[in-house]
């Protein structure tokens, strides 16, 4: 029997995460998600506890708190959602190996729905931002760190560099100092058009190629005081049922 392609792989686990996101909206993750079930499940709580007669609470608290538990939204995930993500596991001879051999990430969302996901199969959600920088003359400015993808649950994801502020004439080159999954760097410059207004995006290095999961430095040439930027993650595919 011939492995899965790639493409009707992506198919089923982006069907498996959309299905994962609408249940977390309407499930809740706890008891104070307002209009979820969750919520619901803790107003019973709320309302027995406030019963004035004894026995009553105690037939019923019980059970209404197993019930919140039970509703919890990794808790519906994790016994509703799996049977065809291990179907696919055992398809596949494994799908951690099977996504590394293929270069494949699925939507982080199935990191809830199962235990077993090496978090480098996962592609993360947006981080914004990964750091910035502030122009504050030619060839100068100020770099900060914010935060990278957090690996422990995350694989890498394209990054992108947004303008946070107009870019004044003249050419603006930035060197992003990206980091590898492997914890390892490597430079990718970044040629940001002149006049550009803020919220313009520039890709970091090869689209779907150059995938990083943060930044330790960023450099410039050129540019004029006031230009700023921000480096972002972006989400690797939509997903759909």
């Amino acid at each position: 029997m011939a492995t899965i392609s790639v493409a009707n792989f992506k198919m089923l686990a982006d069907s498996i995460a959309k299905q994962a996101e609408i249940l977390k909206a309407a499930v809740g993750a706890d008891g104070s998600d307002p209009g979820t079930c969750a919520e619901g499940a803790q107003h019973n709580i709320d309302r027995i506890v406030g019963f004035t007669d004894a026995d009553q609470i105690a037939a019923l608290l019980t059970p209404a708190q197993a019930a919140l538990s039970r509703i919890a939204s990794t808790n519906a995930l994790r016994r509703l959602l799996p049977e065809l993500l291990r179907a696919l596991d055992n398809h596949t001879g494994g799908i951690n190996e099977w996504g590394e051999t293929n270069d494949v990430r699925m939507h982080y969302l199935l990191g809830e729905v199962v235990s077993w996901l090496n978090p480098a199969r996962l592609f993360p959600p947006v981080v914004d931002p990964i750091a910035t920088f502030e122009v504050t003359g030619a060839g100068a400015g100020t770099y900060t760190h914010v935060e990278d993808i957090d690996t422990t649950k995350y694989g890498k994801a394209n990054l992108v560099l947004e303008t946070t502020a107009s870019i004044g004439a003249g050419s603006l080159a930035a060197t992003i100092t990206c980091v590898k999954l492997d914890g390892t760097t490597e430079d990718k410059e970044v040629a940001v058009t002149d006049s550009s207004a803020s919220g313009a995006q520039f890709d970091v290095g090869t689209h779907d190629t150059d995938m990083y999961v943060g930044v330790s430095g960023i450099s410039v040439s050129g540019g004029v005081a006031g230009d700023a930027f921000k480096i972002v993650s972006e989400i690797e595919r939509a997903i759909a049922l």
